[in-house]
């Protein structure tokens, strides 16, 4: 445990607060500097140790973990401690949306709207410092952060009117289309990404200097079909933006396109659709259409006018959705509408069989682990999600993931806690108290978002037990973690699933060790996957996969598709139009039997302007896919290339010359599954061998000697050790004295790791980048064949280190 206090400090040590931007309800947020990076951040602080809110915040983070898109706010990383929880994003210097287009007071660099949250959903609004009200409905007057309402608080707020403010400044409408046109291409990302954001108004949206609009605050956002996409009789969101379903407590991607049609109407207007207080608006938006804009602003463009009144109608069924949205105001739909292609399930029979088998075992009473692995692009996660709709009506899910860019304690299963935090919620009372442990008190220290669900249910406080050092506490919440899951294996059927394993710390090894060693383990089925890629770089990885080849432990290895599966693929994806069925025979050959690749070169058929006339290629392909990346894509992604080797972000972007923070950059990329990251120290490579080939065959070989120097020279100046790699890199720049200098300490670096065969390789590689290099150093070329010859007679080659030492003696 000293390790992970160690590991806490360096967190907190490591930003540099500058200034308080602004707080709400559930969070103060400050400009700081990451001194690791050196860069400007904006970090966001959960100041209240309360595990409610605990939740909302880490599910805030995790809903952009896997969306990138210029239009939404980028976050960096989650930071969970015991007693400081934040996440560090962009920091957005800009307007409100109302203010951008209207010429309103707000200032570049007025950032106070990005940190408004909502008061926790399950409980009334509280009061806070500062604050003279408990619940605002509407933005005030003077202050457009409004706070999101929360139906059952009965408070003054009630009455407060809404609507009674009229916009200041004329309508820029060169601004506003543009403006909602980016808006409008957000939200589109995020729905398509399946999820809602439930929160949309004037001040989560932010204008730069530039006029890139940015979508702020998820503390609300849910999954589209998830968890707390119906919240029952709960009423969530800002008053004067939500939708008329709202009030039932249901959403769905119309309610976020209600919300765009109040901003619309506001911009166009001046005014709020309908004034009263809070009640009496949300009971006039269910009863009434609102007055046209038109009427209230005749000079407004015709078609903006028919389209707010489009968004703002009654009947969620009747307003537009992305696509006619995006098609209307010119917007880029960026392949949104395709996703039909992910996610198909070919070939992997045998697989869903063996899921099948270990799960018929959990029902003979035992406790199984199924370790799934396979090289990335292979299919893991779709076949484990197959696997997991099937049995969805009928098993208890319990879901974990470890994300990148986390620093979680347990982190493997932080996800599974927040999921049997949920379900205990769902259940009646009496049964979540049935399945309760024993020492709930050691379960809400290790676990403290735990803490409200397990108070709820007992009726009273939990304090930590008294006297107990570190060790007995966690060894405590272990067990009471263990006997929770044997309790509930006992009434239903489990399944935990953790996914990207490969980034678990070693707590979580130790922990799911506890869970599930003999004897008399929870009845569970416990699935986890991996990149096989990453055996080598966590070494936990090994271990679990040495257990494996038990009827209790078992590993499943996912590698490519036959030729015939990928057809069996291509045609599903496909189907509905004959005509690029020509192409089938070339994305066979070119996806290399990986489904990834079947799947994007399929989407390229689909989707590019000139297939027909180009063909289908790896090469035309990623084109096309890069064409849509930020700037600064195609340098990056060419340097990993030519490095071929992972690099740290940091020297990748600056032998890539990337400007700026390269993280946005990153996150697009590897989101967009062109880019991995990999190994411990979060390197940066090419998803696929194919897309790296493929890239680096492109380049003429001056540009590829060119970058060869710049890796090198970014490698030397962030001082990476890798002796091997500069030499590959000084060669491939064609600096034969560098190259000859680094083979010589690769050689030496070798021996001393007592390598010596790999030892012998460099000595000889040192000796021939030597005498290319033509320095005239016979004294120095004597050294190397003696190194080669030591070496050679280490490795048990005397022969070839006899010729070595004679080489050297003359």
């Amino acid at each position: 445990m000293e390790r992970e206090s160690k590991t806490e400090t360096r967190a907190i040590e490591r930003f540099e607060l500058l200034r308080r931007l602004g707080a709400g309800a559930m969070g103060v947020v400050y400009e700081a500097r990451d001194r690791e990076r050196d860069r400007i951040v904006a970090l966001k602080t959960l100041p209240i140790a309360e595990s409610d809110a605990l939740f909302r915040f880490k599910r805030e983070f995790r809903t952009l973990a896997d969306i990138s898109h210029p239009n939404l706010v980028n976050l960096y990383e989650l930071f969970i401690e015991p007693d400081q929880s934040f996440f560090t994003m962009e920091k957005v210097d800009g307007a409100s949306f109302i203010d951008h287009v209207r010429g309103g007071a707000a200032k570049i660099g007025d950032l106070d709207t990005i940190i408004h949250e909502p008061a926790p959903i399950s409980e009334p609004a509280r009061p806070r410092l500062g604050d003279d009200t408990l619940l605002q409905a509407e933005p005030a007057p003077d202050d457009r952060t409004g706070e999101p309402t929360v139906l059952g608080s009965t408070t003054p707020e009630t009455s407060t009117p809404i609507g009674d403010r009229v916009h200041a400044g004329g309508l820029d409408l060169e601004r506003l289309r543009a403006a909602l046109r980016q808006l409008v291409e957000g939200v589109a990302a995020l729905h398509a990404a399946g999820k809602l954001h439930r929160d949309l108004k004037p001040s989560n949206v932010m204008v730069d200097a530039d006029g890139r609009v940015v979508i702020l605050d998820f503390g609300l956002a849910v999954e589209r079909h998830g968890p707390g996409s119906k919240l029952g009789d709960e009423l969530t969101g800002t008053a004067a933006y939500m939708a008329p379903e709202q009030v039932a407590g249901a959403t769905s991607p119309a309610s976020d396109w209600y919300a765009v049609g109040v901003m619309l109407y506001e911009a166009l207007t001046g005014r709020l659709p309908f004034t009263g207080t809070m009640i009496q608006v949300l009971m006039r938006k269910r009863d009434e259409d609102p007055i046209p804009p038109e009427q209230l602003a005749p000079d407004i463009p015709e078609d903006l006018a028919r389209l707010c009144g489009r968004l703002l109608r009654r009947d969620p069924e009747q307003r537009p959705d992305a696509e006619e949205l995006l098609a209307a105001l010119g917007g880029q739909d960026s392949g949104l509408f395709d996703r039909s292609l992910e996610h198909a399930l070919v070939g992997r029979e045998h697989h869903l069989a063996a899921l099948d088998d270990a799960f018929a075992t959990v029902g003979e009473g035992e406790a199984v682990s199924v370790y799934v692995h396979g090289p990335s692009g292979t299919g893991k996660s779709s076949l484990i999600e197959a696997y997991l709709a099937q049995r969805a009506a009928d098993v208890v899910i319990l879901r974990g993931r470890c994300y990148v860019h986390e620093s979680v304690p347990y982190k493997a299963l932080d996800g599974v806690i927040d999921s049997l935090r949920r379900f205990l919620a769902e259940r009646p009372a009496d049964e979540a108290r049935a399945i309760l442990p024993r020492s709930c008190e050691a379960l809400a220290q290790l676990f403290p978002v735990m803490r409200g669900a397990l108070e709820n249910l007992l009726g009273r406080k939990l304090e930590a037990p008294p006297g107990l050092d570190r060790l007995e506490l966690r060894r405590r919440a272990f067990q009471a973690l263990r006997e929770f899951l044997a309790r509930l294996g006992d009434r239903r059927r489990v399944i935990i699933y953790i996914d990207d394993l490969q980034w678990a710390d070693g707590d979580s090894a130790l922990l799911l060790e506890e869970l599930l060693r003999p004897p008399d383990p929870p009845t569970i089925l416990m699935i986890a996957s991996f990149r096989s890629e990453e055996v080598a770089h966590q070494p936990f990885l090994g271990t679990l996969l040495s257990h494996a080849g038990t009827r209790t432990c078992r590993a499943l290895s996912v590698g490519p598709l036959t030729e015939r599966q990928v057809q069996d693929l291509v045609l599903r994806l496909l189907d509905d139009i004959p005509a690029a069925r020509v192409f089938i025979p070339t994305i066979i050959r070119e996806a290399s039997g990986s489904p990834f690749l079947a799947e994007q070169l399929a989407t390229y058929v689909l989707t590019g302007d000139d297939v027909a006339a180009t063909g289908v290629s790896m090469a035309e392909m990623l084109h096309a896919r890069v064409r849509g990346q930020p700037r600064g894509a195609e340098a990056l992604l060419d340097t990993l290339a030519v490095a071929a080797h992972p690099l740290p972000a940091a020297v990748a972007a600056a032998a890539a010359a990337v400007k700026g923070d390269e993280r946005p950059l990153v996150k697009s990329l590897v989101n967009s599954k062109l880019l991995r990251v990999s190994g411990a120290e979060e390197h940066l490579e090419l998803y696929h061998d194919r897309l790296r080939e493929t890239l680096a065959a492109r380049l003429d070989p001056m540009a590829a000697r060119d970058i060869h120097g710049r890796v090198a020279a970014a490698m030397e100046a962030h001082g990476l050790d890798d002796p091997e790699a500069l030499y590959g890199h000084h060669r491939g720049a064609g600096n034969s004295e560098r190259a000859a200098h680094y083979a010589e300490r690769a050689a030496l670096k070798a021996s001393e790791a007592l390598a010596f065969d790999q030892a012998a390789q460099f000595f000889k590689i040192a000796l021939s980048a030597h005498d290319e290099a033509d320095t005239g150093e016979f004294a120095r070329r004597g050294q190397l064949e003696i190194g080669l010859a030591d070496a050679l007679a280490n490795a048990g080659h005397c022969r070839e280190a006899a010729l070595a030492y004679q080489r050297a003696a003359e």
